[in-house]
């Protein structure tokens, strides 16, 4: 598949993001913590995983949802962090 690369130093939004087809999801920083994905209030899963994909060398966090919703396909994660500011809430859905 494609591979989208997120820019460092940008705090990027996401709120029930459908990935469909076969991508890459690569942080362009050194560390995770240089690309911060922020799962907006609300929203079922910051980024709902419906096809292989590969999630690299980002920070994701959420307040309320999971940050990834795993329903097809393969699902690597590297190189990531995972953060939620709730108790009990699963960081990653399969």
């Amino acid at each position: 598949g494609d591979t989208v690369w997120l820019a460092p130093g940008v705090e990027h939004q996401a709120s029930d993001v459908v990935v469909r087809v076969p991508v890459h999801v690569r942080g362009g920083g050194s560390r995770p913590e240089d690309t911060v994905i922020v799962c907006q209030t609300g929203a079922g899963a910051g980024v709902d995983i419906r096809a292989t994909c590969l999630l690299a060398n980002v920070s994701m966090s959420s307040d309320v949802s999971p940050c990834v919703l795993h329903r097809c396909g393969q699902l690597r994660v590297e190189r990531c962090v995972l953060t939620t500011n709730t108790r009990g809430l699963d960081h990653l859905c399969a």
